[in-house]
């Protein structure tokens, strides 16, 4: 395989992991606001009192700009997922925390996804799950360096 043929064949299979659609495992709510709802979570059981996470620190987090996480927090409040408050503290701050209802979701979505996981580890084998995660870490690892670098040369 020549290189130009290698890189086509590392962008189709690229191209073809982005297009699997997990609205199935997702059925409510879609994988950013899953995403969202894990880090109020983890974010409220850290916080003293339960009082949640910060809508900056969300948005920091999840590499969106504040105005797409008010966007999305907006949709998760009016399917009462989550409530957000000012902060006593310091008013210009708001944090978010998860209702019941938001809660149950994200328990139930999380196992939804340990299952479809576990399927995928069960065809593929442990020992190729571990390779691959492995090699995921390394591409990831390689391709932010990459980015990093062209970022530099660029600005």
């Amino acid at each position: 395989m020549t290189e130009k043929e290698l890189c086509m064949e590392f962008f189709t299979t690229a191209h073809r992991f982005k297009k699997i659609h997990m609205d199935g495992i997702f059925p409510e709510i879609s994988k950013g606001e899953f995403w969202a709802l894990k880090m109020i979570q983890k974010a409220t059981l850290k916080s003293e009192g339960g009082c949640g996470g910060y809508v900056s620190t969300i948005a920091e987090h999840l590499k969106v700009t504040p105005s797409a996480i008010s966007r999305m927090l907006k949709g998760l409040e009016e399917r009462e997922l989550i409530v957000r408050e000012i902060d006593k503290n310091d008013r210009r701050n708001t944090y978010v925390t998860l209702t019941e209802k938001g809660e149950v979701i994200t328990k139930e979505v999380e196992a939804a996804i340990n299952e479809f996981t576990q399927s995928i580890i069960l065809a593929m084998g442990e020992e190729d799950s571990k390779t691959l995660i492995k090699l995921f870490n390394k591409l990831v690892d390689v391709m932010e360096a990459e980015v990093k670098q062209r970022s530099k040369t660029k600005g």
